[in-house]
């Protein structure tokens, strides 16, 4: 009859468990806590990659820029109009299953026909990644954290921003010479 205490001090290990926490890396809860952890975030980036869009770390670059502007626009909120106004929070959800779901969308339909649609995910991409940045720098210098030379640069070619004046570029008054 096979022994198997035999078996397992043969292979260097003293008994059945020895041989079971090492083979598996098993060291203690924690341990296996931060494994399981790892493993699942392996899965997930994979998943990603596979399924929604590759590279992911561009997923997670969306996620970031989505919750900065959210937490930078509930800051603004906060301090220009001095109330609690948690919508910019309660925006993220929505922002990111939309943002994701077009760069998914994007993502398949290159697979679908790469020589047709191999622009689409790096414009859907490039499209939201500015639009949440120019609001990131918006947001900063509501909350005057950056000088808004920046923002005037970006927002006067990009969203024609309307002047300190208050007064769009065109309805001011013309000067008169003389």
């Amino acid at each position: 009859m096979l022994n198997f205490k035999q078996f397992y001090i043969d292979l260097g290990f003293s008994s059945v468990r020895d041989f079971v926490t090492t083979t598996l890396g098993i060291k203690g809860f924690g341990f296996v806590m931060i494994q399981i952890s790892f493993a699942g975030l392996a899965g997930f980036v994979a998943f990603i990659e596979n399924w929604i869009y590759y590279p992911s770390s561009s997923v997670f670059i969306m996620c970031v820029l989505i919750f900065a502007d959210c937490f930078l626009g509930f800051l603004a909120t906060r301090k220009l109009e001095n109330k609690w106004d948690r919508s910019q929070l309660n925006r993220f959800v929505p922002l990111l299953l939309t943002r994701v779901f077009l760069m998914s969308m994007g993502f398949h339909l290159n697979h679908a026909d790469q020589e047709a649609f191999s622009w689409i995910p790096e414009a859907i991409f490039g499209y939201f990644t500015a639009q949440h940045a120019i609001s990131i720098l918006q947001h900063l210098t509501d909350l005057k954290l950056i000088k808004p030379t920046l923002l005037q640069i970006f927002g006067a070619r990009i969203y024609h921003t309307v002047p300190k004046t208050g007064i769009p570029p065109s309805q001011k008054p013309e000067k008169e010479n003389g």
